[in-house]
């Protein structure tokens, strides 16, 4: 596995750690906690979260993305859209192009947005069905699942 000598995690409050806090009542969320793995195995990690709460996507890509594209990481986390799915009407091929012009301009830029150290990509597509053992759900909003 490639070294990583830089990590930086764009999105809105999921990744900015609201409703996590640290016992100072700051917040700390699912990217503090991998920086802070990965800054065991990587001595020397640089980190940045650029996540801000309340973000729309739009948002994430026009602001965080050319700030972290400057900052050249060797890995980045783009995980936004939430926020627009709980607006009505929200365009879900709006939203994908979106997220897809998002990582097109980390990936221009030479970020760590073009590779992965673990998975491949994209990641293979299964013709069909769900991943064996996965919990699967009967209709939208159910509470019934099997699996």
């Amino acid at each position: 596995m490639q070294a990583i000598g830089s990590f930086v995690a764009l999105g809105d409050s999921f990744t900015e750690g609201v409703g996590d806090p640290y016992p100072d009542g700051s917040c700390q969320g699912w990217a503090d906690r991998f920086a802070r793995e990965l800054a065991a195995v990587s001595p020397g990690l640089q980190y940045a979260n650029l996540a801000i709460r309340g973000k729309l996507l739009g948002q994430v890509v026009s602001e965080q993305v050319p700030a972290a594209a400057a900052l050249a990481p060797d890995l980045v986390s783009l995980a936004a859209g939430g926020n627009d799915l709980l607006r009505r009407k929200t365009d879900l091929d709006r939203l994908a192009a979106t997220f897809e012009q998002g990582v097109a301009a980390l990936r221009a830029a030479g970020t760590g947005a073009n590779r992965s150290p673990r998975a491949p990509w994209p990641p293979p597509v299964r013709a069909s069905g769900p991943e064996p053992g996965a919990r699967t759900c009967a209709g939208r909003g159910s509470t019934r699942c099997r699996g």
